[in-house]
C-alpha cells in the first residue's frame, strides 16, 4: 500500500492498527462481513511491564467489545498522527 502498487486491502481492526496500515489507508470499512471473535491473552508479567496508560486503554477496548476497540484504535491513530505532526 506505501508504494502505491495496491490501493486496499481487506482486514481486522487489530491487524489494521498493530501492522499500522492506517498510515497509509487513511480509510477503513466496517462492513461485519467476517467477524471472528480476537481474544487478548498477556501474562501477568508482561501485563505489569506496561505503562499504566496502555493497561488503562486495553480495559477500556476490552470492556466496551468492539465499539470500545474500535473507540480505542481511532484515539491511539490520532496520537500517532499528532506525533507525525
Amino acid at each position: 500500500m506505501q508504494t502505491g502498487v495496491v490501493d486496499g486491502a481487506e482486514n481486522n481492526e487489530p491487524s489494521y492498527e498493530s501492522g499500522q496500515h492506517y498510515r497509509y489507508a487513511k480509510y477503513y470499512s466496517t462492513t461485519g462481513h467476517l467477524i471472528i471473535p480476537e481474544i487478548l491473552v498477556f501474562s501477568k508479567k508482561t501485563w505489569e511491564t506496561l505503562s499504566k496508560d496502555d493497561q488503562a486503554l486495553i480495559t477500556e477496548a476490552r470492556q466496551g467489545g468492539a465499539a470500545g476497540a474500535a473507540q480505542a484504535l481511532v484515539r491511539a491513530r490520532e496520537e500517532v498522527d499528532q506525533e507525525d505532526a
